[in-house]
């Protein structure tokens, strides 16, 4: 059980670089992707992921299946990063304290982060400095349009964990959420309505998708067939289509494992090269220890 970064935990950070290197594309793979990614290619950045609440009630730091040693060795600490896997607000455990969605949202932020410091003391392997959220259809707790103010309530969440990270790791959050699952959580819902200083986020998109014929292979396909994908949903999102509430992609899940399998390969793609984003953070956590990491991170100025 991970216990809570609370207040009064100091963090510095020292932006080293920012540059966007635009017109290559980078591959990566996620999850329990077993060292595989794109033929021909080397990998540039793993996700792995970090952890979860057990049924809505206390974290559990680790996701048995859902990281990969061998990949976080192969992209190397600085290149390696997390996902959360996001609640919604029905399993809250917060509720009967007459805490909101945003506060549940918040809370879980608090927790992934103290799980990326145990991954760090402990492993040493996740130095990636973003964080995302992981939304997906079969996640937990998450209103429907039988709930009233359901997409108020959902988009709460994900501001809430959002926040918490933006403001603990100095860079912009990451969100993973496909078209399909914006769709049925936040529908039509923009994310500049909120006025929120700690967004944007960063976009990983995950197929499949109702939008512009995106979709996810079930076999390996040419870097150039995926090279090429990729670039029409960038001209979508440069359009105005198939965004995430007015946000435009940064990098893609393209191919994931078939349906029922537990190995598999997670392919991503994306036209950034986090080697040229850095940040090095010192966090205190209530005075009592500190951690020092040199790591990357996905910057929201370019897919």
């Amino acid at each position: 059980m991970a216990g809570k970064l609370r207040t009064g935990r100091a963090i510095a950070y020292l932006m080293i670089g920012a540059a966007v290197l635009a017109g290559c594309n980078y591959w990566g793979s996620d999850t329990d992707s077993n060292s595989f990614v794109q033929s021909g290619q080397s990998e540039s950045f793993y996700i792995g992921g970090l952890g979860y609440f057990v049924n809505g009630s206390s974290s559990d730091c680790g996701d048995l299946g859902a990281f990969s040693g061998a990949d976080a060795l192969s992209a190397g600490a600085k290149n390696t990063f997390a996902y959360w896997t996001l609640e919604g607000n029905l399993v809250s455990p917060l509720t009967a304290l007459g805490y909101g969605p945003y506060v549940w949202g918040y809370t879980q932020g608090e927790d992934a982060v103290q799980c990326w410091l145990n991954a760090n003391h402990t492993y040493g392997d996740v130095n990636g400095i973003t964080i995302f959220a992981d939304v997906e259809l079969d996640n937990l707790g998450w209103e429907t349009p039988q709930d009233p103010n359901y997409i108020t309530n959902n988009a709460e969440v994900i501001q809430g964990f959002l926040d918490y990270i933006s403001a603990s790791q100095g860079v912009s959050p990451g969100l993973y959420e496909g078209i399909n699952t914006y769709d049925a959580f936040t529908p039509s819902f923009m994310w500049s309505s909120l006025n929120d200083p700690a967004l944007p986020f960063v976009w990983w998109l995950t197929s499949p998708a109702s939008c512009g014929g995106i979709t996810e292979y079930s076999s390996p396909q040419p870097s150039s067939t995926v090279a090429n994908a990729f670039s029409n949903i960038q001209s979508l999102n440069n359009s105005g289509q198939c965004t995430n509430g007015g946000y435009s992609v940064s990098l893609w899940q393209y191919q994931v494992p078939p349906l029922g399998a537990t190995t598999g390969a997670d392919l991503d793609v994306t036209t950034q090269d986090v080697d040229t984003q850095t940040t090095t953070k010192t966090i205190a956590e209530n005075g009592s220890t500190s951690l020092t990491v040199t790591g990357d991170y996905w910057d929201t100025g370019s897919p």
